[in-house]
């Protein structure tokens, strides 16, 4: 029996998580995906992105600006 991954879920910078969490990411069907897990109190932002961008906040509250 053969096993095929659909997606291979990568670490960002493939190391430990930093101060304000983790992230993880992967791509399938030709688009890009990112998964964040965010420390309470911490932020994330101070840049752009050059596409089409949606957030889907899974739990506790946030500020999209």
């Amino acid at each position: 029996m053969t096993l095929e991954f659909l997606i291979d879920i990568q670490r960002w910078g493939g190391g430990e998580p930093t101060a304000v969490g983790e992230g993880y990411s992967f791509t399938y069907k030709g688009k890009y995906y990112s998964v964040l897990y965010t420390r309470e109190g911490m932020f994330r932002g101070n840049h752009i992105h050059p596409n089409m961008q949606h957030t889907l906040l899974m739990d506790g509250k946030g500020r999209y600006v």
